[in-house]
Parts: structure tokens; sequence; C-alpha cells
């Protein structure tokens, strides 16, 4: 009863005020600024308690009159002013309300961020190769025009880029010399460890593992899908809420769908290569299964289905709420499908044949003709071993090899497997374009500066000629002194992933790899101690 009365007081109070105080602010307002003549805008700002202030835009006053005699006349009636007043106080307005996007354009424009469709009038930088609209650049769309009439190439810089070349300064930062370009620990030329060579093998390779905590794990992540090529990465056990961002746990050249359930477990989350097409499948997901799914669209090749899935030790129902949910769906058993997850139902020798999880697994397979992969264990302690994280395909003839990887990032092994693929090109390399600044002077750089005619740029008129003017003048003499070049460069990691922390990863799956086949509990207690070591220096 109270609530209510003091809501009652309030709204009196916001009417009274509105009908008694607003129209007087708005005339003190014109009369403090005569020069300012809005035809419909006013701003009040009320003070509503004495921890913030609520602004109000309030469109109600129009100019009409002389600078003798000014007069203000309101075109909203003092009720509408409180309803607008009450939603506004509720703090339940959105600035922009409409559809959310929940995907990230393959080739978004770099100012506004809106992707770039195969209509769109845009242009890519030569520097960056990134694209932006012609109506968010500097050019013209006459120019634009032409020139696409014309069929002719031509070069373009955007504006971060050209910036990026203007200060003489720059080129003395060894960040230019090519020598210490390659000698940073984050492209050192060293071999990857044995486990990885299975990834030297062409194909789309898949990975999936229990993070148990993705936040904390994401830049040995990081390093993972550098270290294995890696086209796919399944995770479990994200242990993620709303409060974590996409930016977050981002993964470079990777874009990530992800299933939340909160920050003491469950979880699961898929990093897709940008070069990849994909279409989420919402229509596979259930309410109560840990599963997320996406359509990857191949070129030359039909859609292929993959899925994450994490069954809680407690869930005995999983597979038989999968398999209803699969059924609902006509398209599921004629897709190409790979599902990689933690099923923690265990099917080493071990397991008893009478194991109600182990039938429920193998009825949920025979239903759908899929094959399970995995044979080896992929979570060991000194005492146990048992296989847990599985990989299931729907056509084991395309793939070209499966197993696990021993790396300790948690207490369970990644397993992978590697699809087949025929000589289409799927990826290409990465290049940059440096400057090279094996014969740079700076002395030099200026001297030639000094000997150009610069009246072309100062007589200009039009700053935009002007600009070109200056831009080319510049650019041919920085050429001249440190020419531009492109060279391939390796996937980097993180700049504070050290040598230090490299080499202790490595010892942490040797470690790992010795506890496998002693399981002497010595092993055992070296491997943590390495694994809590990584932890702390990352």
């Amino acid at each position: 009863m109270a609530a209510g009365l003091a809501g009652v007081l309030t709204a009196v109070f916001i009417y009274s005020f509105c009908s008694t105080f607003i129209p007087t602010i708005i005339t003190s307002c014109s009369s403090k600024y005569p020069e300012i003549s809005p035809v419909n805008i006013s701003i009040a700002v009320i003070p509503f308690s004495p921890s913030h202030e609520i602004i109000y835009n309030i469109v109600c006053a129009q100019y009409s009159g002389s600078s003798s005699n000014t007069t203000f006349t309101t075109h909203m009636s003092t009720s509408k002013i409180f309803f607008t007043l009450s939603l506004l106080i509720c703090g339940d307005i959105h600035p922009c309300p409409g559809p959310v996007r929940t995907t990230t354009p393959k080739y978004p424009c770099i100012l506004c961020g809106r992707g770039i469709r195969i209509n769109s009038k845009a242009i890519s930088c030569d520097c960056c190769l990134q694209w932006i609209h012609v109506k968010c650049s500097d050019f013209s769309l006459k120019n634009y025009n032409t020139l696409v009439k014309s069929g002719s190439d031509f070069e373009y810089t955007c504006a971060k880029c050209s910036l990026q070349s203007l200060p003489c300064d720059i080129l003395d930062n060894d960040e230019f010399s090519t020598l210490n370009y390659n000698s940073s620990p984050n492209n050192s030329t060293e071999e990857k460890p044995s486990v990885f060579k299975c990834f030297q093998t062409k194909g789309i390779h898949m990975i999936h593992i229990n993070a148990r905590s993705l936040l904390s794990k994401i830049d040995e992540l990081r390093l993972l899908v550098v270290d294995t090529n890696a086209s796919i990465l399944a995770v479990t056990e994200t242990m993620l809420d709303s409060t974590v961002s996409d930016t977050e746990i981002a993964i470079d050249n990777f874009l990530v769908i992800r299933k939340d359930r909160n920050r003491d477990g469950g979880g699961v989350a898929i990093y897709i290569k940008v070069i990849i097409a994909f279409n989420p499948r919402t229509d596979l997901q259930s309410d109560s299964l840990e599963t997320i799914w996406a359509e990857l669209l191949l070129p030359k090749t039909k859609p292929i289905l993959i899925g994450c899935c994490y069954r809680p030790p407690t869930q005995n129902n999983f597979y038989d709420i999968l398999e209803q949910t699969c059924m609902k769906n006509s398209s599921f058993s004629n897709l190409e499908t790979y599902i990689l997850g933690d099923f923690n139902t265990d099917l080493s020798k071990n397991t008893s044949v009478k194991n109600c999880l182990l039938r429920g697994f193998k009825n949920f397979c025979f239903m759908f003709n899929l094959s399970q992969l995995i044979d080896t264990p992929t979570r060991i302690t000194n005492c146990t071993s048992s296989i847990l994280d599985l990989v299931i395909v729907s056509d084991p003839i395309k793939i070209k090899q499966s197993g696990t990887l021993d790396i300790g990032i948690s207490d369970h092994s990644a397993i992978f497997c590697t699809r087949k693929i025929g000589k289409v090109l799927f990826d290409k390399h990465n290049t940059v374009k440096i400057r090279s600044s094996k014969n740079y002077d700076k002395q030099v750089f200026c001297d030639k500066l000094d000997k150009i005619d610069w009246n072309a740029v100062t007589s200009c008129t039009n700053a935009n000629n002007a600009w070109l003017m200056f831009k080319s003048l510049y650019t041919a003499t920085l050429d001249s002194v440190a020419p531009s070049k492109q060279i391939r460069i390796k996937q980097r990691t993180e700049v504070y992933i050290t040598n230090n922390i490299l080499k202790c990863i490595h010892d942490r799956d040797k470690a790992l790899k010795r506890l496998k086949k002693s399981k002497e509990n010595s092993d055992f207690v070296e491997f943590k101690k390495l694994r809590n070591k990584v932890q702390k220096l990352i």
C-alpha cells in the first residue's frame, strides 16, 4: 500500500511540475540565448534526485514572432508531456529500437561496421585490404561510377593507412625492420611440438576441448588454433554467462557462437574461421540440452552440420532428448554431420555393457547411422582412465585422421578429426605490406623533401586536390628511400605470450605425456605443478 501511495504521489508531483514550470524553463532558455532560434527543439534539465539528473529533450516549442516580442506556443498538451516524462523515468526506453544483429558480417565496413554486399558500392584499401562503403569514405560517387564503367584498376588507401605513413620519425622504429619483425617470439620459426605434426596435412581440422572455464584458458586456446591451424574449435564447459561479452573470448580470424549456462559450470561454444560461411542451426537446439549447431557452407560441397554437445553427469535422459530433437528435423539424416563434445559416457572396455548411458548412446548412433572415432582415453588420473570426449561422424570415409592431443590445458585431453578436402582453394597465405628500412637514411629523406616544389600544394584552392597532390609527392619520396614490399606472415599470438610461457606450456605437455605412460603419483604431482605454473604466468 505504501509503494502504491508513493507512486501516486510521484505521478501527481510530475503532473503539477510539468503543467507549472516547463513553459517557464523554455521561456527562460530562449531569453538567455536570444541568438538561438530553434524551430522545434528546446532542452530542459530537471534535477530528479541528489545522485543524478534526468535530461529531457522536449520537443514542444516553436519560435513565432519578432525579436521584440518573442512568444512560444506548445504543441504538446500537458497530459502528453506527463506521459512522455513518465515513460522516460521508467528507464525502459531504448534509444535505437529495432532488430539486434546476431552475426558479424563477413566483410564489414571499417567505418560504419555494416556488411559489404555483392551489390554494394564499396572499395578496398590496398594497404590493409579492408572494405569501406563509398558513401562512408572521402571518395566521390561520381569518380567511383566513372572508374567502374571504365573497368580500369586504381589504387586507394584509407585514411588510417595514409596517416600511418605521414610522420617521418615512425621509420626510426625497429618494428619496420625486417630482421626485428621476424625475430619476435610470436613469429618464431621454431619447429612446432611433435604433438601438432599431424596438422601439417591438408584438410579441415576440427578440435574439441573441455576447457573448464573458457575465460581463464582463452590465451592458451589462441595458441592452440595457431599451432594446429584449426578451422573449427568446439569448447565445452565454458562457464560463461551474459556478463561476458564475445570480445573478451574472441580469437583472431574466428567467429564464435555460444550457449551459456552460468559461471559455475556447463556451457558450449563453437569457433569458426572467418573464411568459412556458416548458418547457425537454432532449429536443432533444445532448452533441455547444452548443444549448439552450425551449418558450414563450403565451396562445391553440400552443407556440413557441426555440433558441440555437453552432457552434465546428472542428466540421464540426455540421449533420449537429443534423439527426439534430431528426429523432428527431417534434414538431419541427410546432412554430413560432425558432433564433438564431452558426453560424460565412458566408452572404454571397462564399462559394463548394461550401462544405461552406454545403451542410450549406441541407440542414438544406430538410429542415425553415426560412427564414433575416439578410441584412446581422454581423461586420465593417477588411478583411472576413461573415454569421455567423443567425435561422432556420419561418413567415416571422409575422415583423414582422428585422435587425442596430449595438452594440459584442462583435465581432459583435446580431441580432433580432419576432414578430407578436394583441390578447391580453401585458404590462402596471410600477407602484409611493410616498408623496408634497410637502405633508409633520415637525413637523405629530409633532404629530398626539402628539394620538392610544394607550390603545387599550397596554391590549390580545393582541400581535396591539395591533399591528393601532397600525398602523391610525399609517397613518391618515401618510396625512393623506404620502398614498400609484401611479405608472408604466420599467425601471431598475444604480445604478452613470451618464450618463457611457451617453454612452460611445452614442459607441461611433456609431463602429461609421461603421466599417461607411467600413471605414477609423482608424475601426476609434477604435471599439476606445471599446469598451475602456466596459469599463473598467463
